[in-house]
């Protein structure tokens, strides 16, 4: 009988706390594995929170086969606490990315992690991406139609549901309240489910591998107030020499990395259409809406326990995830 294997997951909002507590439990879990849906580009690193720590050193490897497919950037950054973190820096912000094949490389990363006896940890805020690597996906990404997918994202939120509950009742009620206003997302299932691009259910994890995750939180007016000084704390770090920089090595507010939180905002600014403190105002609301979106997605999952962020130690989420020191 094959032994069962945990996969311990630490989910929440921005700004409360996912990255310190994975960096404590470097004792019990030898590799993070980001789950950042904006963190897989190049070069945006301040806008994105990245925050990899100094002395931090990256290690190009051997690709894994869905990695060779893609052409990804492949390698780890090796930590000063001994812990590797994966699938950063995987693309150039000129390409387009998604849940799918995120979770496709993710599964095979864990199962390779597994099969050489690491203990790898999933840490990040885009629920999205966690619940399809959990839970698989009814529709497989094909070839993507981005020309139809464009018109859709520029249509308003709620012909886009309309029109999917006309077309996809079934799957329209299987949504969650998240998944119902992300407009992004539901342009693509549009996408798909107009294409006729079904296929067989797929799971990214192994049967033996049994996720248990902790969620983080904080009081909602103590978490807004997180995200604005955390926007500003970015801004000192140099967020805008880091958008001008990228601008600078060709790419345009036309590709996806720079069509993302904490970069779109400033286009109008950069544009000489808007001032800096209105743009500021604006990537802060822009921050706190994604923030609540973020607060819905497992609130009801049992797989996993929610704490406050400021009030779990490293200790009791090793004993909450099931996890053993490495020897």
């Amino acid at each position: 009988m094959k032994q069962q294997q945990v996969l311990p997951i630490i989910y929440g909002p921005t700004a409360v706390g996912k990255t310190e507590l994975a960096l404590q439990l470097a004792s019990y879990c030898s590799d993070i594995i980001s789950a950042d849906s904006r963190q897989i580009y190049r070069y945006l690193d301040i806008g994105t929170g990245k925050d990899v720590p100094l002395e931090s050193v990256f290690v190009e490897e051997p690709p894994l086969p869905v990695a060779k497919k893609h052409r990804y950037h492949w390698g780890y950054w090796q930590l000063p606490n001994g812990q590797r973190l994966w699938l950063l820096d995987l693309i150039s912000p000129r390409r387009h990315f998604s849940a799918y094949l995120w979770a496709e490389i993710a599964g095979q990363l864990i199962g390779d992690l597994f099969a050489k006896r690491k203990q790898p940890l999933v840490v990040g805020g885009s629920g999205f991406y966690i619940k399809v690597l959990l839970d698989g996906l009814d529709v497989a990404a094909g070839k993507s139609d981005w020309k139809r997918r464009n018109y859709w994202q520029k249509q308003p939120l709620g012909a886009i549901q309309k029109k999917l509950k006309e077309i996809w009742p079934d799957g329209w009620r299987s949504l969650n309240r998240a998944e119902r206003q992300n407009k992004q997302r539901l342009a693509r299932k549009l996408e798909i489910v107009q294409k006729n691009d079904w296929q067989e259910h797929q799971n990214f994890l192994d049967s033996g591998i049994i996720p248990q995750g902790i969620g983080l939180l904080r009081p909602w007016l103590k978490l807004k107030k997180y995200v604005r000084l955390r926007t500003f704390q970015r801004i000192e770090r140099g967020l805008l020499l880091e958008i001008q920089k990228v601008l600078g090595r060709g790419y345009s507010w036309r590709s996806p990395g720079l069509n993302t939180l904490a970069y779109k905002e400033w286009q109008a600014f950069f544009r000489r259409r808007a001032t800096f403190w209105a743009t500021l105002q604006e990537w802060q609301r822009d921050e706190i809406r994604y923030a609540r979106r973020q607060r819905l997605w497992f609130r009801h999952d049992r797989r996993f326990r929610w704490f406050n962020g400021d009030g779990v130690t490293a200790q009791q989420a090793a004993d909450i995830l099931g996890l053993r020191m490495l020897q």
